[in-house]
């Protein structure tokens, strides 16, 4: 019997660029996801908004309720002084709703299942809303304890609401019926245009903010590497091999201002792809070792994931035997948008305008400056874009370190916020480490800043409060006093020049055993014994 011959089927090769020509093809190719790159990145969004509010749920009385260093009757001094708008009317906030701090755990729960809603991709576009709306709404509630990182994960939540991050890998694919046997892979809109406007954006001024004479000459590491607040020993190592960091320097400079615009190239994008993606990551880790800064490595590292070529995904399917047929689907020159869809193309184009003109009105000096006019700019901070990226673009010559001197009750002295509680004078051989967390040394980092010393006084009522809770009342705070004291850093170094500043003092009016003799002794001496 004649065996019958079976013609295979043909494989469909992706090629994002099939039936497109001109701009089209080049918007299509340069602006376009893979929406398996969508489904990893959306999985690793969600993990890290897990580990976020993790970190930041240790300190949620601290940070986020009334008893905390920043009361909400304190909190429109800051916008007051950081900003020229009213921030009442813009600067919204549902942490802000109450101060209690059930409230505040009560939006943390929101935020850790909405995530987890987010991570397994159920009901996917309702819970990015919210956990952009929760991670918006907890910087907004408390800026001084925020990165530029931090900032540049609430953007890709917002432009994430208009991707579609659960078209694959997710629950509601799962549920979603398979409307063709070669689904659309490639997703080209305005929306992931935007996302990757804003990972360009998010670098380039980054790089723009370091055009000063101290990059150029390759001294800008020597500056930010003594910063010992968020120094690592790894980092601290480096210090000893001055030509490394001038070329750290200068190639910080390249990757930031020139490198980025790679993402633009009109040819074998999926290869420049790859190459920026590996070079980014690099650069992130080596940041991570030398620095210990929270999560800004990590929030960076994904914000590439989307990014991932299609080529990669054809990889892995060919090492695990696995045959996915893909289609690049209709060219965007021939897509029908229409009704509501037309109407969030047009939106996510105006947030792309708004994005780059919120980064000019950033660079002052230049014509640009301060110029996002006033609608756009009440639009921007309704939709929580404010955005400001310069990681160092005027290298600190300033490295602090805390001092919280305290009296308890049974006369013994210690500092109440350091691990262990040991008073010392001298410099810490690891400032960091005399903070329980990243959030707290860039709290402290942050009011060094002459603007915002009106925000150091709670402070230490928070840091005895803290301490009196966990302690036997013959051990709780008698008297304090938080010293800041401060060293000029740099390629000219000289530990001895420092100066201190009193941020705080607190005193219980309760007496103590040998509270009169202490006192004696502290007005005979003038607090001699500390040296600054």
């Amino acid at each position: 019997m004649k065996k019958k011959r079976v013609t295979p089927a043909p494989s469909v090769k992706f090629d994002q660029r099939k039936n497109h020509a001109g701009f089209w093809g080049w918007a299509s190719e340069v602006f376009g996801v893979d929406v398996r790159s969508l489904a990893i990145f959306r999985i690793a969004l969600a993990i890290t908004v897990l580990l976020d509010l993790g970190f930041r749920l240790a300190d949620c009385e601290a940070f986020y309720s009334d008893n905390g260093h920043l009361p909400r009757s304190m909190l429109h001094l800051y916008f007051d002084a950081v900003s020229n708008i009213e921030w009442r009317g813009f600067a919204w906030s549902v942490n802000t709703i109450s101060g209690d701090l059930t409230w505040q755990y009560a939006m943390f729960l929101v935020g850790f299942v909405a995530a987890v809603a987010l991570l397994a991709g159920w009901q996917t576009r309702t819970a990015t809303i919210v956990v952009w709306i929760i991670v918006a709404s907890m910087q907004v509630r408390n800026p001084l304890v925020i990165t530029s990182g931090d900032m540049f994960l609430k953007l890709m939540l917002l432009w994430s609401i208009f991707l579609p991050l659960g078209r694959v890998w997710s629950i509601d694919a799962r549920r979603r019926r398979p409307v063709s046997s070669t689904p659309q892979i490639w997703f080209v809109s305005m929306a992931s245009a935007g996302f990757i406007v804003q990972v360009i954006l998010m670098y380039f001024f980054t790089g723009v903010a370091k055009l000063n004479i101290t990059w150029f000459e390759g001294h800008a590491m020597d500056y930010v590497l003594r910063l010992d607040l968020f120094i690592t020993a790894f980092g601290r190592m480096l210090l000893d091999y001055p030509l490394v960091l001038k070329l750290i320097s200068w190639a910080t400079l390249l990757i930031e201002s020139v490198a980025i615009w790679l993402l633009l190239f009109p040819t074998r994008t999926p290869t420049i792809r790859g190459v920026l993606i590996i070079t980014f990551w690099a650069f992130h880790l080596g940041i991570a070792l030398c620095m210990s800064i929270g999560l800004f490595p990590l929030i960076c590292m994904i914000g590439w994931l989307p990014l991932v070529p299609t080529g990669f995904w054809q990889s892995i399917s060919s090492w695990f035997g696995a045959k996915v047929a893909v289609s690049s689907g209709e060219p965007v020159a021939t897509r029908r948008i229409g009704g509501l869809a037309l109407l969030v193309e047009g939106f996510c184009g105006l947030l792309i305008g708004l994005t780059l003109w919120w980064n000019l009105s950033n660079c002052e000096g230049t014509v640009f400056a301060r110029s996002l006019p006033r609608p756009l700019e009440y639009m921007g901070r309704m939709l929580a874009m404010e955005q400001h990226f310069q990681m160092f673009g005027i290298p600190p010559n300033k490295s602090p370190w805390f001092i919280y001197d305290t009296r308890l009750m049974d006369g013994t002295k210690v500092d109440i916020f350091r691990p262990g509680g040991q008073l010392d004078f001298e410099r810490p051989s690891a400032i960091g480490a005399t903070f329980p967390s990243h959030l707290w040394r860039r709290l402290h980092q942050n009011l060094v800043h002459p603007k915002l010393a009106e925000f150091r006084s709670n402070l230490l009522d928070v840091a005895v409060r803290r301490w009196n809770q966990t302690h036997d009342e013959a051990q709780h705070v008698k008297s304090a006093t938080l010293t800041c004291i401060v060293e000029s850093v740099g390629p000219d170094y000289n530990p001895i020049n420092r100066h201190s500043a009193t941020w705080g003092k607190y005193s219980d009016d309760r007496k103590g055993p040998g509270s009169l003799f202490d006192d004696l002794v502290d007005r005979v001496l003038g607090d001699s014994s500390r040296p600054y």
